[in-house]
This record gives structure tokens, C-alpha cells and sequence, in this order.
């Protein structure tokens, strides 16, 4: 869910942190560890930071080492640990173009693909982040070039600011499926029908397509089936060649477009941050070829109304 990114960024040359000061590494409330293409960096103290905004965590690291080289880091997770978001941009110093940045990103749509978050602890109460990443990510111009980072990331205190949006969320985890949006979006048709949109962050879109608002929808099921044309769910799936790049366009990617038939199930209104917001759950197979592929057995989901 992207409705607002709040990070603080302070560009600032800070002195290099030597790749051996393990000591230092131990001592410093904000820590980082990443080995780029293995060679080791560490950041230290102002150079490392995070804060959390309505539920999400935007982590932003830095290093400077000078006539070598200059890199931003950065990542946007959810308070649970899931990844969102991979950016990595750095400056060859020793080439002499200090103009010359180049930016690698994980893949659009789906950065889970070649990038992992493991061994995620966050206490929401003080603000204590830590986590392991390792992974690939692309260069936008030219996709064959990559860097390969791995590493630890260590903050004492991460920064809380006020959300003051309700949440729309799409949340799903099974043996065969998990999904976790990134992204929502609604869209108002001409005959007053709505599509509810979620982009998850390992390559799915789900949509919700009803006949009117749901704030006007009564609370109970509406069954559906591949042929219904209202009140009923679609998805689609990412697949093909990697894309990288700063701005993901949909129809530069191949899609698989599964049929699905099950019921949507509205739960509850309430208003939340001065919003409408109706929350509910799906149920479906997800059919490819004439054969079900996934069985999803109460997905969640909260959107919000056009009638606030």
C-alpha cells in the first residue's frame, strides 16, 4: 500500500568507516554490514537510519570512501518483515565522473524474486530494527549488469511518524501462496461500478471489480464465477524476462491471466482517520488451462470508499 513515503534523507559526506573496524561495528547503535560483489562495507551511526509510517519501515543507508567510492542503499519494508521496495545507486570516485550514478533496483512488480530479508526483528515499541538481506539488483539502463549484495542492518531506534491515512491492505499466507500488497488503487467507471486494485510485492495483481461502492454494498457474500461481469475477482501473475527500473510499466511485462470462480465476502464498514473503510475476505480457485493452480481460502482485504 503506497499512499505516502516519508524517509529522512541526509546527503552528507560523512568519513569513510574502515572495512575492518569490527569494534566500531559492535559499538555503534545504527550499524550495517554489506558485502557488494564481495567486497565489505560498513556504515556506522547517522549513516544508517530508518522510520516507520503507516505500518511500513524505510531504511536508508550510505558510504563514502574517498577517491574509491560513494553508495546509497535503501529499502522499504513492512512492519512484519516483508520486503517492498530494493534500491542501490553508487559512484566509481576512482573513474573521476562524479556525475556518473548508476541505479540498480530489484525486479518491477516483484521484488522477492531476487531479493530476501531474513532473520527480521522489529519492536514497534522502541523502535529496535534488525534483519539480514541478501540478493540481486539491476542496473536500469542496461538489465545484464548487476550487483550482488548481502549484509545485516542494525538500528537502535527507528523513527515513528503519525500515519494519518486509514490502511488498504491485502494480506494472504499459505502453503502454496502468500500474498502482501504494496500497492492499492480505486477506480470510479462511468456507470458508477468500481475496480478495487492491489499490487502485491512478488508479482501478483488482484482486482476487486463491483457493481457500485462498496460502502453501499450490504455486508454478506457474493458468489462468482469465470463468467460473471460484476462483483467478482481477477488476478494476473508476472512472468518472463526481468525488468528493472525506476518506474514499472505494466504492459512492458508478460502476464499470466488466471479465471477464477468463488465468493467475496464484505465483513465490516467502519471509519477510520475520517475515512470509509469495508473489510473483507475471498475465497476462490485460481484456474489456469483448464486446471486449478491455487485454492485461496480467506484472503484479506481492507479498501477504502469513494464516498468520504
Amino acid at each position: 500500500m503506497k499512499n505516502f513515503i516519508i524517509f529522512t534523507l541526509t546527503l552528507v559526506f560523512f568519513s569513510c568507516s574502515s572495512d575492518d573496524d569490527i569494534t566500531g561495528l559492535h559499538e555503534a547503535e545504527n550499524a550495517m554490514s554489506i558485502i557488494i560483489d564481495n567486497q565489505e562495507y560498513i556504515s556506522k551511526n547517522e549513516m544508517v537510519t530508518s522510520n516507520e509510517n503507516c505500518e511500513r519501515l524505510y531504511v536508508n543507508t550510505y558510504f563514502y570512501k574517498e577517491d574509491e567510492i560513494y553508495f546509497r542503499f535503501r529499502m522499504h519494508l513492512s512492519t512484519s518483515g516483508e520486503l517492498l521496495y530494493v534500491w542501490y545507486d553508487e559512484r566509481d570516485l576512482s573513474a573521476g565522473d562524479l556525475e556518473l550514478i548508476k541505479i540498480f533496483m530489484a525486479p518491477n512488480f516483484n521484488p522477492t524474486k531476487t531479493f530476501n530479508i531474513s532473520n527480521f526483528e522489529y519492536d514497534k515499541a522502541t523502535g529496535d530494527l534488525a534483519f539480514d538481506f541478501s540478493g540481486t539488483v539491476f542496473w536500469e539502463n542496461d538489465n545484464s549488469e548487476y550487483r550482488d549484495l548481502e549484509g545485516n542492518i542494525n538500528i537502535a531506534s527507528s523513527e515513528n511518524v503519525n500515519c494519518d491515512i486509514a490502511i488498504k491492505q491485502l494480506t494472504y499466507y499459505s502453503n502454496e501462496l502468500n500474498l502482501y500488497s504494496d500497492f492499492w488503487s480505486v477506480t470510479q467507471h462511468f456507470n458508477n461500478s468500481q475496480t478495487h486494485r492491489f499490487i502485491t510485492n512478488n508479482g501478483f495483481i488482484l482486482q476487486l471489480h463491483v457493481a457500485s461502492d462498496l460502502w453501499d454494498l450490504s455486508i454478506g457474500e457474493y458468489e462468482f464465477n469465470e463468467d460473471s461481469e460484476t462483483n467478482f475477482v481477477s488476478l494476473k501473475e508476472q512472468h518472463g524476462d526481468i525488468i528493472a527500473t525506476q518506474t514499472p510499466i505494466e504492459n512492458q511485462h508478460e502476464w499470466l491471466n488466471y479465471l477464477t470462480s468463488g465468493k467475496i465476502i464484505l465483513d465490516e464498514k467502519f471509519v477510520e482517520n475520517d475515512e470509509k473503510i469495508i473489510a473483507g475476505r475471498v475465497y476462490m480457485d485460481v484456474s489456469l488451462n483448464d486446471e486449478i493452480v491455487y485454492s485461496i481460502n480467506g484472503l484479506k482485504f481492507s479498501v477504502g470508499s469513494t464516498n468520504n
